[in-house]
């Protein structure tokens, strides 16, 4: 594999957060600068030049956060995914060379201090997955343990813990704040699309990426529009899309033809109570105003009153934007949408 790397930049939005137990005393090596490194001690941990003692029975709290830098996982078959899921699927140097494997990249932050709800002294450790996967944890229980999983073994293996399986879910979406960071990542884990934006636009979020609550001026989405894109001169198309409702959900289905990984780096999303506009340059362009009159909405997008007509999708209650997510799905030429 390429042994180059790239520092991408992280801004991890939270998830979850789950509660561990240290099962054996350990010393994780932090890489503190010199100005950061500190002394300072309590009755469950010691922080002396650069390196964290944790003893046995401390809590470890995990949390499990997104971010559209850190490396999506290869494109994989359901059954290639379920059997990595379940151990089945074997990862070495020749099944990832030969893109046999299906993996799922993580960034595990360096243990901070904290303290649980009785005060007393405890870690936490930042668990950073690209943000794509969030929506299928959220809907897959299977997916979500196996993300823990993953969580759990790489912060053993990077620090020398051994962390205990009985696990809790504390109410909270993460323990503490969630700071931006930098992180160095082999560089043949990042798609073409991915390396160039981690290059070239450094200082700006990335497409898939939840947002705080915007200005009144500014209109309030999910996700951010990118930068202005010059056009080549193609004219831009209306992709199509459908609707239905998954439980209290409303699940949107864009379908983009011709969609390449280029292209969802360069696209920009926005999602809003009552408007949802994707924009791909030089190929589509979706603007969804269910403000609209029903007469604009029918000679805009057809006259038809189906289930999952624009019309019908203008009945139902206002997007969802605080716990909106979309999903690029590449291979499928779709972008889906649950607002």
């Amino acid at each position: 594999m390429d042994a180059r790397t790239i520092q991408v930049d992280l801004s991890p939005k939270p998830g979850f957060c789950i509660k561990s137990t240290a099962l054996q005393s350990a010393t994780c090596n932090l890489q503190l600068s010199p100005s950061s490194s500190n002394k300072s001690q309590a009755k469950d941990v010691t922080i002396l030049s650069g390196a964290m003692t944790i003893l046995k029975g401390m809590k470890v709290f995990l949390n499990i956060a997104w971010d559209a830098n850190v490396p999506p996982p290869p494109e994989g078959s359901e059954e290639t995914i379920r059997k990595a899921m379940s151990g089945e699927e074997e990862v070495d140097e020749d099944a990832l060379a030969n893109g046999r494997a299906w993996f799922v990249p993580v960034i595990v932050s360096e243990p901070r201090m904290d303290a649980d709800k009785a005060g007393k002294p405890s870690v936490v450790i930042d668990c950073v997955y690209n943000l794509l996967l969030k929506s299928r944890s959220a809907r897959d229980t299977a997916f979500r343990t196996f993300l823990i999983e993953l969580a759990l073994q790489r912060i053993e293996a990077q620090y020398g813990l051994s962390l205990s399986r009985e696990i809790g879910t504390p109410n909270i979406a993460s323990k503490g704040k969630l700071v931006p960071r930098s992180a160095l990542v082999p560089l043949a884990l990042f798609p073409a699309a991915h390396t160039l934006k981690a290059q070239v636009e450094k200082d700006q979020k990335r497409l898939v990426e939840e947002t705080p609550a915007q200005a009144t001026s500014q209109p309030k989405g999910i996700l951010k529009r990118g930068p202005a894109v010059a056009d080549a001169g193609g004219a831009q198309e209306r992709p199509l899309f459908e609707w239905t409702k998954e439980g209290e959900r409303i699940k949107i289905i864009v379908d983009v033809p011709n969609l390449t990984h280029e292209d969802v780096a360069a696209a920009a999303l926005d999602v809003e109570p009552r408007r949802i506009i994707l924009d791909v340059p030089s190929l589509y362009h979706l603007d969804v105003d269910l403000s609209m009159s029903d007469a604009q909405i029918m000679s805009m997008f057809g006259g038809t009153s189906s289930e999952s007509s624009p019309l019908m999708l203008k009945r139902q209650r206002e997007f969802d934007v605080d716990s909106a997510t979309a999903e690029w799905r590449v291979r499928e030429r779709t972008l889906i949408l649950y607002a």
